[in-house]
Order: structure tokens, then C-alpha cells, then sequence
């Protein structure tokens, strides 16, 4: 019984150390952003583009939920074109937390880079029957040619 508390304890033990060792190797993996920007990848060049220092507009419409609840938007904010340019195929959008939209260039008129009241990027596009592609804490813009 002894033996078996002690194999149990020593397994417990393993895998805490474990699952430390992955998280830490996870995060080290992971892009970092310098606070208040975010990293736009086009051509194989990384530039940082800060939304507060862009040329804002308003930007209000409607979302739709997967319910089919709407929610109004009115914040400041820049077409998501103004940021990434419009000979491109495919805009790829990511949060700190690596949840990522894509965006085709037909939707880039629909598309839309807000300024939240906690002075992170958030992707909006307008027009989408399920708000799927509203990415928060936009750190990352991918362009594809």
C-alpha cells in the first residue's frame, strides 16, 4: 500500500513538472508585440504599426451573433485595407491569445481595425451572418499576396 502512495505521489509529481516544462516552452514559442502595436507581416518583412497613431475614423454598424442577435458598433477605428494595402489575396488576423480570421480581399471593404476604451485592436467585418472573424487583442496581421 506504501509502495503504491509513493509510485503515486512520484507520477503526481512527473507530470506537474511536466506540464511546467511544455507551458514555458509554449510561451517562449509564442510571437511577442511591443505593447500597443501590432506586428504586420507582408513580404517577408515584419513592420509595427501602432492604431492609436494612425488616422482614425468613426466606424459604426452591426454585428450578428451565431444566435442572430445584433450588437451596434461605434467606436474609432481604420479600414482594415488602410493598414495592409489592397493587392493582396488573403489578410490573416491574430489575437495574444492566437485565435485568427481570415480575410479575403472581397471582404477587406467590410473589414475594419477598432480602437477598444482598453487601447487594443480589435477586427470587425461587417456584413459576416456569424460574428466569427471579430478578433480581439489584434497582435498580428498576416498579408498574403
Amino acid at each position: 500500500m506504501k509502495n503504491k502512495k509513493t509510485i503515486l505521489i512520484v507520477i503526481v509529481v512527473a507530470l506537474i513538472l511536466l506540464t511546467a516544462i511544455l507551458a514555458v516552452l509554449h510561451l517562449n514559442s509564442r510571437d511577442t508585440v511591443p505593447e500597443g502595436a501590432i506586428a504586420l507581416i507582408a513580404d517577408g518583412k515584419t513592420t509595427y504599426v501602432e492604431m492609436d497613431k494612425l488616422d482614425l475614423i468613426d466606424v459604426t454598424g452591426q454585428t450578428v451573433n451565431g444566435k442572430g442577435e445584433t450588437k451596434d458598433i461605434a467606436a474609432k477605428g481604420v479600414p482594415l485595407s488602410d493598414v495592409t494595402g489592397t493587392d493582396l489575396s488573403v489578410v490573416t488576423v491574430t489575437a495574444d491569445d492566437e485565435y485568427a480570421a481570415e480575410v479575403p480581399a472581397a471582404d477587406l471593404e467590410n473589414a475594419y481595425l477598432i480602437l477598444t476604451d482598453d487601447g487594443t485592436a480589435r477586427l470587425i467585418v461587417f456584413g459576416d451572418s456569424n460574428a466569427k472573424r471579430d478578433v480581439k487583442n489584434v497582435v498580428k496581421i498576416e498579408v498574403a499576396g
